[in-house]
């Protein structure tokens, strides 16, 4: 089931339900359209380049100010800080001439938006994750919505060791303090256990059983 696409990614910068909308209305097509508007904002807008796989072994819940890229909590002449506020980067040709309108923003705005994008809850706690796996998604939109969740993690563990401590970026990474699969609604249950009890194509709770090895083994989650 897929609805017909009517709108495009820079809607959502007005609409912080957007994308659970797209999830739980079967709009497989523009979420991911979404998801991938995400990661490339974020990534075309970065103000320095990354070298993210330094930080495996880094947990996503460890505290920001207690480590620096060798897991100490002294400081470094190789562990400068950067106020990334700072920085403004602009589009040229990273997006269809439709999204004009997210031309200018900073990585901040960046970061914030995919964040409120991925972790909005209803009333009952459900993400855009959740909504997905109650309606037997594609396991493109799984794929998509996960890209996302690692980029973010990935920026968290990179700004809290190289960003100024109390950027408004650092604030809002450090609001992600689970992996969305396993972010649970009001009554417990997680993305994962709702695809597992929904009737999720096998593909689908592979790339599942997928994301939570990758998570693993970057030591980013401990093994259960």
């Amino acid at each position: 089931k897929k609805m017909t696409t009517t709108t495009t990614p820079h809607t959502a910068w007005h609409d912080d339900q957007y994308l659970f909308r797209l999830t739980s209305t079967f709009g497989w097509d523009d979420a991911i359209a979404l998801c991938n508007h995400l990661v490339e904002g974020i990534e075309a807008s970065a103000p320095v380049s990354t070298d993210f796989d330094s930080l495996a072994g880094t947990t996503i819940g460890v505290d920001e100010t207690t480590y620096n890229r060798d897991g100490d909590t002294s400081s470094s002449s190789n562990d400068v800080r950067i106020d990334e506020s700072q920085h403004r980067y602009y589009f040229n040709d990273v997006l269809e001439e439709n999204f004009n309108e997210t031309n200018e923003k900073s990585f901040q705005d960046w970061i914030s938006h995919a964040i409120t994008q991925l972790t909005y809850q209803d009333q009952w706690g459900n993400t855009p994750l959740h909504a997905a796996s109650y309606v037997k998604p594609p396991v493109e939109v799984i794929a998509a919505l996960f890209a996302v969740g690692r980029l973010l993690i990935e920026w968290k563990l990179f700004a809290a060791v190289k960003f100024a401590r109390n950027s408004l970026t650092v604030k809002s990474l450090n609001s992600l303090t689970e992996p969305l699969w396993a972010i649970p609604s009001k009554d417990g249950s997680t993305p994962f256990l709702v695809a597992c009890s929904t009737g999720a194509s096998t593909s689908v709770l592979r790339k599942y059983l997928d994301e939570v090895e990758y998570y693993i083994a970057k030591k980013w989650v401990s093994d259960p």
